[in-house]
């Protein structure tokens, strides 16, 4: 952890959560918060660094499961991507993370998949949106 002094009576905390698998840089997540001087800060700055691992373990993504193969996916595309292509990948992937997100990736079989797809059309969903979601889930 790090305790940074901003300006005024900002200051931010940094940790630092281990290396991006894919990239290999350095991941660190910051939240910044107001003290009224460096004891005050030094003191929010062990609450604020336990609630962001708290928040940095709940939202860890597996990376066996499908949001993490997901995942893992988008971490290469954003890389190589227009940002307009990018969003509609990220609204796709986010559609697809709500319906099997948690569940390991060989787990997942076409009869699953055929059938989201029905409730999907069946909400209203276009044909057209229908198969980019196809596409954005056979691609990763």
């Amino acid at each position: 952890m790090a305790l940074q002094h901003v300006k005024d009576d900002r200051w931010r905390v940094r940790v630092y959560v281990g290396t991006d698998p894919v990239t290999g840089k350095q991941r660190v997540a910051s939240r910044s918060f107001r003290a009224t001087g460096p004891r005050d800060a030094a003191k929010h700055a062990a609450e604020v660094e336990t609630a962001l691992r708290r928040h940095l373990n709940e939202t860890a993504v597996d990376h066996s499961t499908i949001a993490g193969l997901l995942d893992d996916w988008m971490a290469v595309k954003r890389r190589k991507l227009s940002p307009t292509t990018i969003y509609g990948y990220e609204l796709r992937v986010a559609k697809i993370v709500a319906q099997f997100g948690r569940m390991p990736a060989e787990q997942l079989t076409g009869r699953q998949i055929d059938d989201w797809y029905g409730k999907l059309l069946a909400k209203g969903t276009s044909d057209a949106e229908v198969v980019a979601i196809h596409r954005v889930l056979r691609a990763a």
